[in-house]
C-alpha cells in the first residue's frame, strides 16, 4: 500500500504541481526556483513525492503541512498576497468548491488532461473551469 500510495502521489503531484493557485499574479514556479505547497497530508505521504519531483524538474518544493481548515483560513488570509502555488489534498471537494467560489483558486488545464470530463456518471471529477481536479475516490 505505501509503495502504491507514494508512486500514485508522485505521478499525481507531478500533474497537480502545475495547478497554479495565484489568481492575481505569477507563481513562484514561474521563475523555476521554488513551489510552495499547502497540504494536509501526513509527512510520510507528503514527502514521498518531493525529492523525485525536485530531481525531475529542478524546482525546489517547500511545504506547509496543516489541517484543511487551517489551510483554507491561510488561503483566505493570503488572498490579496498569495504565497501558495499548489494546494494538494483537503478532505473532499467541498473545501475546493468553496475556495473556487471565493476566488481563491486560479484555473489551469494540465497538459495531457484536456479531455478529462467534468463528470463521469454521477461522479464529479473536476471543476468546470479547471480550478480544481479531484485526486482520489473514496468509496
Amino acid at each position: 500500500m505505501a509503495r502504491f500510495a507514494s508512486g500514485f502521489l508522485y505521478a499525481l503531484c507531478g500533474v497537480l504541481l502545475l495547478l497554479i493557485m495565484r489568481p492575481t499574479g505569477g507563481s513562484a514556479a514561474d521563475n523555476g526556483q521554488m513551489v510552495m505547497v499547502y497540504t494536509p497530508f501526513p509527512v510520510t505521504i507528503a514527502d514521498a513525492w518531493v525529492k523525485p519531483f525536485e530531481q525531475a524538474t529542478g524546482i525546489r518544493v517547500e511545504q506547509i503541512k496543516e489541517g484543511t481548515t487551517q489551510i483554507y483560513a491561510r488561503l483566505r488570509a493570503e488572498q490579496s498576497n498569495p504565497r501558495c502555488d499548489v494546494w494538494i489534498g483537503g478532505g473532499g471537494m467541498v473545501p475546493f468548491i468553496s475556495a473556487a467560489d471565493e476566488g481563491m483558486l486560479a484555473p489551469y488545464r494540465p497538459k495531457g488532461w484536456e479531455d478529462m470530463p467534468v463528470r463521469r456518471g454521477n461522479l464529479v471529477l473536476r471543476d468546470p473551469v479547471w480550478r480544481w481536479v479531484g485526486a482520489t475516490i473514496i468509496g
